[in-house]
């Protein structure tokens, strides 16, 4: 087969200041400097299509054949704050294609298509930050690797002279977009308002900061693009590996009883006494996303009874077998952790939430309130 034709491009963006960044009303229109160097492989009489633009706003600003040789060209852009989009990343690309709009659409759709080259601040919006608060522990958290944590905001913003324009607050760890904690439209007179967002953790234990962006997009995917750096807290994030796990609500542990290493023996709440059959190993599983819980006495794992879906289906320890009834979704809540078993999307559950020893863990709905499906790690 013959190879495929490729371009390979890079772009630097300068407006008058010298920076890549310019702030304006809606309508201004602005100017700027667009270097980019680009060559083709393949194909030396390749016809290649510069495209530039900002959200739903994209054109060609040259269509040229560039060789395989690379060249530095310079050309003149003029990107405007429209209705819509005030802070909006402006995004630049090359392809090889038969005409302008050709090249949009397979930039648009490809995931390594268009690149951020600068941005546009619109004056007309104003955004204060109030609160920041991180898994239920304020602007710093302690988080487990590969869980799942909220992020729970309030601030003032508004949006002038340009009705029904959609703001998005999105956050990321170390500046890694993850999400739109808010994507709505706001008023054009300050006013107190909250968005929350579901992040995960990284997958390798150390301190990373939350960082938060705001624009003025069509939609939260635009807006993810142009996620900006401005840190509002971090968390620290640990392996769990050998611990005990404490029922947030009885304060009680969880055990095997009698300490047995026999399939099927049950796993219990009991009086916290620091032993191997109330210390468990997490191994991680499936990128981060999964966790096998083995006690530490017999080497075996919570295994959910007859890989039953239900409510009320019981955990027990067997030998390891790597089945989806054996794996566990980790989500930090409180300060504390839930755990969701992957086969059924139920929680482990202490009945009734009852305060006796001896009592059998379950799985049920999850209910994030619930402390009865909340476990601390001890030592």
């Amino acid at each position: 087969p013959m190879p495929q034709a490729r371009v390979f491009s890079d772009f630097e963006l300068e407006f008058d200041d010298g920076t890549n960044e310019a702030a304006g009303t809606i309508e201004t229109l602005f100017e700027a400097h667009l270097t980019f160097s680009a060559y083709t492989q393949n194909c030396d009489d390749c016809r290649v299509f510069v495209v530039f633009g900002q959200g739903d706003f994209f054109n060609c600003v040259y269509d040229g054949v560039v060789g395989p040789a690379p060249g530095v060209i310079e050309t003149i852009v003029r990107p405007v704050v429209v209705r819509g989009v005030g802070n909006s990343t402006l995004q630049a690309g090359a392809a090889i294609a038969a005409n302008c709009d050709g090249a949009v659409a397979q930039l648009r759709t490809s995931d390594a298509g268009l690149k951020p080259v600068g941005l546009l601040v619109g004056e007309n919006s104003e955004f204060d930050l109030d609160e920041v608060d991180i898994a239920g522990q304020g602007t710093v958290a302690k988080v487990a690797v590969g869980s799942t944590f909220d992020v729970d905001l309030t601030f003032t913003h508004f949006v002038r002279e340009c009705p029904g324009c959609r703001a998005q607050i999105v956050l990321g760890v170390d500046g890694a977009s993850q999400g739109c904690a808010f994507d709505h439209v706001p008023g054009d007179e300050p006013v107190a308002d909250f968005g929350e967002l579901r992040m995960r953790a990284p997958g390798i234990p150390g301190r990373y900061d939350i960082t938060i962006g705001r624009s003025l997009e069509f939609t939260c995917e635009d807006a993810l693009v142009g996620h900006r750096d401005r840190v509002i807290g971090q968390i620290d994030v640990v392996h769990p590996s050998s611990h005990a796990l404490r029922l947030r609500h009885s304060g009680k542990c969880l055990g095997v009883a009698s300490s047995s290493h026999d399939n099927g023996a049950r796993v219990i709440q009991w009086p916290c006494a620091g032993i191997a059959d109330q210390t468990f190993v997490f191994t991680n599983r499936q990128d981060n996303d999964l966790w096998e819980i083995t006690a530490v006495h017999s080497g075996k794992c919570f295994d959910i009874a007859g890989v039953s879906p239900e409510n009320g289906a019981v955990v027990h320890q067997w030998e390891c077998v790597d089945g989806p009834n054996q794996k566990f979704a980790m989500h930090s809540v409180d300060g504390a952790i839930r755990l969701q078993a992957s086969h059924s999307g139920r929680c482990l559950d202490l009945p009734h939430a009852s305060q006796d020893g001896g009592v059998q863990l379950a799985q049920w709905d999850c209910a994030p309130s619930t402390e009865e499906q909340l476990f601390d790690f001890g030592e």
